[in-house]
């Protein structure tokens, strides 16, 4: 009985700190499908403001919502490549010219389900954990 009373809060502190690591790795697989679909409308021409529509609802659908979404593009030139440009200036259009590469950018704040216990894992104070994904494609 005293040992159970000693293992009982080790076993409880990995079995949850596995849980609560899984449910992140899950999120962050989520939002890296966002950003996969993203950047594959944008590079098929669909307008940012669509690929913003599109990427909400999967959001949503997932249960990662809300998320922060940039869509931008860089193309070679003479002298090399070109700085990052937001993609369209009023989300009517989709601005980036044949060739070049779409990156889109999803940032979601996942909310720890036990904060408590992931304060002691990474030794951070703080309920959440910033999920960034990027993922880059060229246009068509």
């Amino acid at each position: 009985m005293v040992e159970m009373a000693l293992v009982a809060p080790i076993l409880a502190f990995l079995l949850f700190g596995a849980l609560e690591l899984g449910l992140q790795h899950r999120t962050g697989v989520q939002v890296d499908s966002i950003a996969r679909e993203a950047a594959r409308l944008a590079a098929s021409g669909e307008t940012p403001a669509v690929v913003h529509a599109i990427a909400a609802d999967m959001a949503t659908d997932a249960g990662v919502d809300p998320v922060r979404m940039t869509l931008q593009y860089t193309y070679f030139y003479i002298d090399g490549w070109t700085a990052w440009t937001a993609l369209g200036t009023n989300g009517s259009e989709n601005s980036a010219p044949g060739g070049a590469v779409i990156r889109a950018r999803i940032e979601h704040d996942y909310h720890y389900f036990m904060p408590g216990l992931m304060n002691l894992i990474t030794g951070s104070s703080g309920e959440t954990h910033l999920i960034r994904r990027a993922v880059s494609m060229m246009r068509e």
